[in-house]
């Protein structure tokens, strides 16, 4: 279990979301997911006597920002919403994407910090930034390359102590999540269907709500990742995935890890 420390008194709390279009297997579960993450949120920085600012993107081929730097306790969004913003599309822009929401997260630090009163600065109050990266493929649209997305995250968490949770669909997100600088622990695997992104969508809202009351150890408990593991039949729906097909187009494509984590026996290498 975790463990708590001091509660923070500010919550910055980030969402890069993909919408691609092999996400349509998923049949609306990431736009549920995210509603409800955003309702979650919203709940427990009241609970908690918060304040504190939002930032949720999605990405296809394109990178647009959905709420952006919304003072939490102010942001009301409907699950129409949220079905437009997830609704599947064109191909997948995650590098780039992801490194500009954590850019704008460590901007949004510094300038709480720089626009603080000094009454309030003088108590040093406590700043927490937390971050989920949704994705079910491999990046087929960036400029930057995987190396630049790992150094990204690596210098999101060990300078800006930005807590950083990575959900990914047909793929081993253990593995891919360490290829991309995430800790193993907080690398979530799901399968590509309603029910375990769903699951794993409540995984994350759940961590995430921990990490922004002011938990240390906070990650995937077993139970988890079993409610979020994709059967066999999921993962052997990556030999068809919109993006793998795509990407084998791409010289500089490395093929996602077959999950490690299934609910039945292992699938076969490819």
């Amino acid at each position: 279990m975790s463990t708590n420390s001091q509660i923070p008194n500010i919550v910055i709390a980030g969402f890069t979301g993909d919408r691609s279009g092999s996400m349509e297997s998923m049949n609306g579960a990431p736009a549920d997911g995210l509603f409800s993450w955003i309702n979650d949120q919203k709940q427990s920085v009241e609970d908690n006597s918060q304040v504190g600012k939002f930032y949720v993107s999605t990405f296809d081929n394109k990178h647009e920002y959905r709420i952006n730097g919304d003072n939490i306790k102010d942001t009301n969004v409907t699950i129409e919403q949220c079905n437009e913003w997830m609704t599947p599309r064109a191909t997948t822009k995650l590098y780039d994407s992801a490194m500009a929401d954590l850019d704008q997260l460590v901007q949004a630090k510094q300038e709480y910090i720089q626009n603080m009163p000094r009454s309030l600065r003088s108590i040093d109050p406590k700043i927490v930034i937390i971050w989920a990266c949704m994705t079910d493929g491999a990046d087929n649209e960036s400029e930057a390359s995987m190396d630049d997305f790992k150094k990204k995250v690596k210098e999101a968490q060990n300078v800006h102590d930005i807590k950083c949770f990575f959900l990914g669909a047909n793929q081993d997100a253990i593995m891919t999540g360490q290829r991309y600088g995430f800790n193993a622990g907080q690398s979530l695997t799901f399968g590509a269907d309603a029910a375990c992104a769903a699951s794993a969508l409540r995984s994350v809202t759940q961590v995430m709500r921990e990490a922004s009351q002011g938990s240390n150890d906070i990650g995937f408990t077993q139970t988890m990742r079993q409610s979020s593991a994709p059967t066999v039949s999921t993962s052997v729906n990556l030999h068809n995935n919109y993006h793998y097909i795509q990407n084998l187009r791409n010289s500089n494509f490395t093929p996602p890890f077959p999950s490690a984590n299934l609910r039945q026996s292992a699938v076969g290498p490819f």
